[in-house]
């Protein structure tokens, strides 16, 4: 008798931080943009990889050059003072979902961009949490931080979890930035904490409904970056991605444990 299998393969990654937290602008940013079954998964390969970082932001440094290109050419020289980022040294980082994506983008941001790093987690105790994440309680992240990332997955259990109340806990200076999964965020909230200036601005690489409707607020606010659920989009993230897959479906069809299953 001859076994069937079916294999369902996915891949995602949400990383989209240190590219925005690097240059700190958001309104610089939002010039740019205007130009037997086994289920398993290589979220690992784009959690762990160096280049996300170095492609996210050099996402926004060519895109920077670009611009100062553009100027030089056309005799706009001293309009370089146009193009300020800010700071984040020193700056707190709140990260909502410390799994493999969350935990990277700590480390990323405390040891390698000098910034704090707090965290909300709602067990902490015996969970492996490196000394550079402090664990704050909810109402301190919103509170505090300057940003916000979030890494949670989706799920019925997440939906919302950041709408009118949170926003209004948050700085007037804050930023949010949306790459975990559609729904995560209230974007009727977000838009109306932006249009009131509750929060500074915002960063959203995923959305409720994908692709969003033509009607959605964000879509309408300068002080939004949008981006297409591209994360993980690089050519050696892809390639990596589909070796791992490929890896995986061999394991399975051979009777083995594929190694990256979804638990």
């Amino acid at each position: 008798m001859n076994r069937k299998y079916i294999v369902i393969c996915s891949f995602f990654v949400a990383f989209f931080v240190l590219s925005l937290l690097c240059y700190g602008s958001f309104e610089y940013a939002k010039k740019q943009e205007q130009k037997k079954m086994a289920q398993q998964n290589a979220a690992q390969t784009s959690t762990k990889q160096e280049q996300r970082v170095t492609s996210e932001t050099k996402l926004v440094i060519e895109k920077w050059e670009e611009e100062s290109e553009e100027l030089v050419r056309n005799g706009d020289f001293q309009k370089k003072f146009s193009l300020k980022g800010t700071d984040v040294a020193g700056k707190t980082l709140g990260i909502i979902g410390l799994g493999k994506i969350g935990k990277e983008v700590a480390r990323k941001a405390a040891l390698g961009l000098d910034m704090r790093v707090i965290s909300y987690v709602s067990r902490p105790e015996g969970k492996d949490i490196p000394e550079y994440i402090e664990i704050v309680s909810w109402e301190e992240l919103l509170q505090t931080s300057d940003y916000i990332s979030l890494h949670v997955p989706g799920g019925e259990k997440n939906q919302g979890i950041i709408s009118k109340k949170e926003f209004a806990m948050m700085k007037k200076s804050a930023s949010l930035i949306q790459v975990s999964r559609g729904g995560v965020v209230d974007e009727e909230a977000l838009a109306e904490a932006i249009r009131n200036s509750q929060i500074r601005g915002a960063a959203v690489d995923v959305f409720s409904e994908e692709p969003p409707q033509k009607d959605n607020p964000l879509l309408k606010l300068e002080q939004v970056i949008l981006t297409p659920h591209i994360g993980s989009n690089t050519v050696e993230c892809m390639d990596r991605i589909a070796l791992d897959v490929a890896e995986d479906v061999h394991l399975v069809l051979s009777g083995e444990n594929p190694k990256h299953p979804i638990k």
